[in-house]
């Protein structure tokens, strides 16, 4: 019986400890400890007189009073226009970002400031028509308090709540925060309702393309990663329109930021974050999209000769084209394969060598992969891939076709010839196709040339 009891001893004596130490790194903590004391202070110490009779006509507690409803109206006034600035000027990401200021913490905040200036003006009035024994008295025996002494506690209230109100402006005025808290509300939506698109995701693309226009990589980032969250998590509970939605709003984006040197970058990676997770967790269409996604996005930097981006799409569309060949996602690794061959033929036919190289590795690998997971759907389709490129190559990029010719001899060791014959059969016709065959029957596999002659005649 003792151990139980031990055991939730330690518990709540570690919960406390924690919760201590979440305390003494708050803003809030100081604040309310500073406030107490000032209240204690106030109450004990302070002792005003309540028989006015023997003032003269300057009542130092009238003029108090009235500096107090002055300067609280005046602060105000200007915490208010201050708020409204604040809030006009980062509405430049999005006009959301004015409803994180004035929200019901606002609201309060400012009715206090209300409340104890018209407090004072109050008592400022009352003093005017009862001079004397004016005091608020409290129940069980505690000493009586002047109504001026809660006016001051109300204006310190006030102003010493100024610290936190405005030192929340980082958080609330900070586009990754609001991008991380959008994203969070689009998915709690997401939970809560089984129609309708979460509102969240319209203001994180705003998020996320005005960051882009201002060049605020990291909001952007952070934007990417909070939408294809929001996309993971409506593949995961079956909202399949709304993650296919999302996934082309992460390919629209892609394709137009392909031209800047870090933000197509981070749309792929956002993407392969994704699709990996959705690849382990066996979720195979929603793997296709996310490859489809990042193929558009290849298919617009290879038009614009982004060399650097089209080696990204194709390196993350073959990680995930081999990802899914082991987890036996046939769809997924076949869609990956047939995005690589058509980036591929892209690339060779304006002329860029190295993104040809490297996509007929990428297209090398993919197969060999799937082979070894015994999906030959996925094998026949990264060979048919390298027949097509090789073909394109022979025309447009000769001496590139080399390399695709021993790609395709590594593919050969790993797979069975009368595949890859059966590939070059299901490739689509062409001279250039019947150029390339030729070649790599003559100079790969070294075949005399009537033997070439009758394979090429079957």
């Amino acid at each position: 019986m003792r151990q139980p009891i031990t055991i939730m001893y330690h518990t709540a004596l570690m919960s406390t400890a924690k919760f201590l130490q979440v305390a003494a790194k708050s803003l809030w903590t100081y604040v309310v400890l500073g406030l107490l004391v000032f209240y204690a202070l106030l109450y004990l110490v302070l002792d005003l007189p309540t028989n006015l009779e023997d003032f003269a006509s300057v009542n130092p507690l009238r003029t108090l009073l009235g500096g107090l409803a002055t300067g609280l109206i005046t602060a105000q006034a200007l915490v208010f226009t201050i708020s409204l600035v604040a809030a006009q000027l980062n509405a430049r990401y999005t006009h959301r970002m004015v409803s994180r200021i004035f929200t019901w913490p606002t609201g309060i905040f400012m009715g206090l400031f209300i409340g104890s200036s018209i407090y004072s003006m109050v008592v400022l009035a009352a003093l005017s028509s009862q001079s004397s024994s004016f005091i608020i008295a409290l129940p069980g025996g505690l000493p009586a308090l002047h109504p001026v002494t809660l006016a001051l506690a109300l204006a310190g209230t006030c102003l010493v709540l100024l610290v936190p109100y405005l030192w929340s402006f980082k958080q609330r005025l900070d586009p990754e925060r609001m991008a991380v808290d959008e994203g969070r509300r689009a998915v709690a939506y997401l939970h809560k309702n089984q129609d309708g698109e979460p509102p969240g995701i319209a203001a994180l693309d705003n998020i996320v393309m005005s960051a882009f226009g201002y060049r605020d990589y990291d909001t952007f980032a952070r934007g990417m990663d909070q939408l294809s969250r929001v996309g993971l998590e409506a593949w995961r509970l079956g909202r399949t329109a709304l993650g296919e939605s999302i996934f082309r709003r992460l390919a629209q984006i892609g394709v137009s930021t392909v031209d800047d040197p870090r933000a197509p970058f981070q749309v792929i990676d956002s993407l392969d974050s994704v699709g990996t997770i959705l690849a382990e967790e066996g979720v195979q269409e929603a793997a296709r999209q996310a490859a489809v996604a990042i193929s558009g996005v290849g298919e617009v930097a290879v038009e614009k000769a982004r060399v650097a981006v089209i080696r990204r799409a194709a390196a993350v569309l073959s990680a995930l084209g081999e990802r899914a060949a082991e987890r036996g996602l046939l769809a997924t690794a076949e869609e990956s394969a047939y995005s690589l061959g058509y980036l591929g033929g892209l690339a060779s036919r304006r002329g860029l060598e190295d993104s040809t190289r490297q996509i007929a590795a990428f297209l090398r690998r993919v197969g060999s992969r799937a082979a070894e997971a015994k999906l030959d759907l996925v094998t026949r389709q990264a060979t048919v891939s390298l027949w097509s490129l090789g073909g394109s190559a022979h025309r447009h990029l000769h001496h590139c076709s080399e390399i695709v010719a021993k790609e395709l001899e590594l593919m050969e060791r790993v797979v069975d010839q009368e595949l890859v014959d059966a590939s070059y059969l299901a490739a689509p016709r062409s001279e250039e196709l019947e150029g390339f065959r030729r070649h790599y029957l003559k100079e790969i596999r070294r075949l005399s040339d009537e033997a070439v002659m009758e394979l090429m005649g079957r």
